[in-house]
C-alpha cells in the first residue's frame, strides 16, 4: 500500500506538476490562439470547444441543489450535457433552449428536449413555469442581461441558478498588473461581453430587484477558494430569487458545499 502512495505520488510530481506549472506560466502570460474567424455558435458547436460537464466541479453542485423530479429549463443549453445529467441522475423534467441549431442537435442527440430559441425576445414557453431555470456560463455571452433577468421575473417557482466567471479572480488580477486584459474565452475574445466579480454580481441583482440567496465557489483554487473567494473562485454559482420572495429553499442546499461570500477584500477556462 505505501509502495502504490509513493508511486502515484512520484508519478504526480514527475508528470503533473510540471504540467501544471506549465498551464499555470501560459495562463498568467500567454495568448490563447483564436480559433474562428468570425463569432458564429454554430461554428462553435461544430468544433466541439465546451468542455461539458463530464469532469466539470458545478455538476455535483447542480445535482445537491435541484430535487428528484424538479421541473428545470436550461437557458444557453449548449450541447445539453448538463440537462441530460440531471435527468439520468435526479429524474428532472428538462427544457433546454440554445439560439444555435448545432447546439440544440447535439442535445436532442443526449435525450433532451431541446429547441432553438431566443429567450430574451420570447421569454420562456407558453405555460412553462419551472421550479428551476438555468443560466450556466451564459449571462457574460449576451450584450443586454437585463433584458433577460426581466423575462424571468415571476417565471420560477423555486429560484433561477446563475453561474459565471468571476472576473476578480487571481490569475485575471494579475494579468491586468502586468499589462495584459483577462482571458476568459474560449475559441474567440468576443465570447463575454460583460464582467462581474462577486460583488459586482450581487450589487447588479440588487439593482434589477434580484438578490442572490447563496452563492458557492465552483473552480478555483482547492479550499483557499471557500476562505477568500472574491481572490481563489474563477467561478461562482448563484441562486437568485427576487427581492421579498419567498424562500422554498433549494431541496438539498444542506448537503451543498460551503457557501462563497464576498469579503471586503475585494469589490468586485478551469486550471487555477
Amino acid at each position: 500500500m505505501k509502495t502504490s502512495f509513493f508511486r502515484s505520488l512520484y508519478m504526480r510530481l514527475r508528470y503533473g506538476f510540471p504540467l501544471m506549472v506549465r498551464n499555470t506560466w501560459v495562463n498568467l502570460f500567454g495568448r490563447r490562439p483564436v480559433r474562428l474567424s468570425r463569432l458564429d455558435y454554430d461554428e462553435y458547436w461544430e468544433g466541439d470547444h465546451s468542455k461539458g460537464y463530464a469532469e466539470d466541479s458545478r455538476l455535483p453542485l447542480f445535482l445537491r441543489l435541484i430535487g428528484p423530479e424538479a421541473r428545470v429549463v436550461e437557458i444557453g443549453c449548449g450541447d445539453g450535457s448538463l440537462l441530460a445529467a440531471l435527468k439520468e441522475q435526479r429524474q428532472a423534467r428538462v427544457k433546454g433552449y440554445d439560439v444555435s441549431v448545432v447546439a440544440v442537435q447535439k442535445a436532442r442527440a443526449k435525450g433532451v428536449d431541446a429547441e432553438v430559441r431566443d429567450a430574451i425576445t420570447h421569454g420562456l414557453q407558453d405555460g412553462d413555469k419551472p421550479d428551476y431555470v438555468i443560466i450556466a456560463d451564459c449571462l457574460e455571452h449576451l450584450p443586454n442581461p437585463e433584458a433577460l433577468l426581466e423575462r424571468l421575473r415571476g417565471q420560477t417557482n423555486k429560484a433561477i441558478l446563475i453561474s459565471i466567471p468571476n472576473s476578480c479572480y487571481w490569475r485575471y488580477r494579475f494579468r491586468v498588473l502586468f499589462g495584459s486584459f483577462m482571458v476568459q474565452w474560449v475559441a474567440h475574445p468576443g465570447e463575454h461581453l460583460r464582467f462581474w466579480s462577486i460583488s459586482d454580481m450581487r450589487w447588479w441583482l440588487n439593482q434589477l430587484g434580484f438578490e442572490a440567496r447563496r452563492s458557492y465557489a465552483t473552480w478555483g483554487i482547492p479550499l483557499l477558494k471557500r476562505i477568500w473567494p472574491s481572490m481563489f473562485a474563477q467561478n461562482v454559482l448563484y441562486v437568485v430569487k427576487e427581492k421579498n420572495a419567498a424562500d422554498p429553499s433549494c431541496e438539498s442546499s444542506a448537503s451543498a458545499p460551503t457557501e462563497a461570500r464576498s469579503t471586503p477584500r475585494c469589490q468586485s477556462c478551469s486550471a487555477p
